[in-house]
Formats: C-alpha cells, sequence, structure tokens
C-alpha cells in the first residue's frame, strides 16, 4: 500500500480503526483524519488517501482497489429493531421483508467477500 492514510478522529467512539492502524504499522503515515466513514469513503474516491472501509460501501466501486483481505478485527453485526407495535403493519413488513431478502442475496459481500 502506498500514498497517505486517512485516518478517524480521535474523538471516533469505535476504537477498532485505530487499533488496525496501529496493528498495520499505518499510524505514522496518516495524512488526514475524518469523523465519519462517509467522510472516509468519499476522500478515498477523491484520491487523496487510502481508506479502511467495508466491502459493501466500497466493493466494485469505480477508483476504489481492494489493498488487503477481510480485517477480522473489523467485523460488526447487524441489527434491525422495530418496534413491537410495528412489527406487523404491511408497510414495516414490506420494508423488513426486502431489507432480510436482499441481506440474504448480498450476503458475501456483506461477509467482506468480493462478489
Amino acid at each position: 500500500m502506498s500514498g497517505p492514510v486517512i485516518g478517524m478522529s480521535d474523538d471516533m467512539p469505535d476504537d477498532r480503526f485505530h487499533s488496525v492502524l496501529r496493528d498495520y504499522a499505518l499510524e505514522d503515515r496518516v495524512g488526514l483524519k475524518v469523523n465519519s466513514l462517509l467522510a472516509s469513503y468519499q476522500t478515498a474516491r477523491s484520491g487523496l488517501g487510502i481508506a479502511l472501509l467495508p466491502t459493501y460501501l466500497a466493493e466494485g466501486e469505480e477508483g476504489l482497489v481492494r489493498q488487503t483481505n477481510v480485517i477480522p478485527a473489523m467485523d460488526t453485526d447487524l441489527w434491525l429493531l422495530v418496534h413491537p407495535d410495528l412489527q406487523k403493519t404491511a408497510r414495516v413488513r414490506a420494508v423488513l421483508d426486502f431489507l432480510r431478502r436482499n441481506a440474504f442475496i448480498r450476503k458475501r459481500l456483506l461477509a467482506g467477500e468480493a462478489d
């Protein structure tokens, strides 16, 4: 990997980003810090550096190239919470069904595997 690394600001609540940069000895290469995952994504798309991004966000994006395999330390669970009173309404049910189908269809991508 060459070029500056896009880091996360120190006030980010998720320390996994900082830990991975330490583990991969990339802390000294941080040239810019941002305060959100989307800002990191946009900065990388603009060609300003290398970002730590989830595959579901970056895979297949023009101008972005995967530089490493999946980083297990970045795994996270995906939760979808719905108020019990709304679970059976038609509109909410339609959204839940849509999300469930698409999560299953894109399971490999969500797991960090390229399609």
